[in-house]
């Protein structure tokens, strides 16, 4: 495939003597810095893998940067992030209410701090875990970093409640409604689907019933019946 594609990039080749341009050639000068901005900007939004980037900067600026230099870079981006990140004085915000949630690369948590008006990051911190004293801590570093938690707003994670025993924090707490609704819609569409399958036995019963009166098939008929009103009364409430 490597060799396929670079069949297909030679006719475009700036020394290609086939190669023409309607549009007059913009030169780009090729600085360190622009190799580096090119290479985060393809690892961080898109998650171009290490080989593919390195391919790109070549097939872009003829500049080599082997998959060891754009995992040093990547480090290297994420420490002066931040120190610059460190450095934001939060408490100009004044009292907040913190959303938190859990993201996840792979199967590594990364725990997530956000001021839902502005949408402001207050804390992001990659961890091996996601307990109620890692989550502690990560409260503890939020505040340190001058924000002033007023609240929080969160799903219900099971640590989340215990993680503010182990900071001391005593803020008010809103649980979102998202998943609890999504459990009830899960439990309504099982029901109307157990409501629907026992509808259309009746239905079969009911035609025989109407070619010939059978009264074992009328019982059976009428029990389904009950236990439809019965379902359907579940789904409503």
């Amino acid at each position: 495939m490597d060799q396929i594609g670079s069949v297909v990039q030679a006719g475009f080749r700036d020394d290609y003597p086939g190669a023409s341009f309607s549009e007059e050639q913009k030169t780009v000068v090729v600085t360190t810095n622009r190799v580096k901005r090119t290479a985060l900007t393809l690892a961080l939004p898109g998650g171009v893998p290490d080989r593919p980037a390195e391919i790109c900067l070549q097939t872009a600026f003829d500049e080599g940067c082997s998959p060891a230099s754009l995992s040093a870079l990547s480090h290297e981006a994420g420490r002066r992030a931040g120190e610059i990140l460190q450095e934001i004085d939060h408490s100009v915000l004044g009292k907040v209410v913190q959303a938190r949630d859990e993201l996840f690369v792979g199967r590594d948590p990364i725990l997530l701090m956000v001021e839902p008006h502005s949408l402001a990051i207050t804390g992001l911190y990659a961890t091996a875990d996601r307990d109620a004293e890692t989550w502690g801590c990560v409260l503890l570093f939020t505040q340190d970093r001058r924000v002033q938690i007023q609240g929080l707003a969160e799903d219900g994670c099971i640590p989340y409640a215990l993680s503010c025993k182990e900071a001391a924090l005593d803020a008010a707490i809103q649980k979102d409604v998202w998943h609890p609704l999504a459990d009830v819609r899960k439990v309504i569409h099982d029901v109307e689907r157990e409501t629907l399958q026992k509808l259309k036995v009746a239905e079969k019963l009911e035609k025989r019933l109407r070619k010939h009166w059978d009264e074992p098939v009328f019982a059976e008929w009428a029990a389904l019946s009950e236990q439809c009103d019965g379902l359907l009364a579940r789904s409503t409430a």
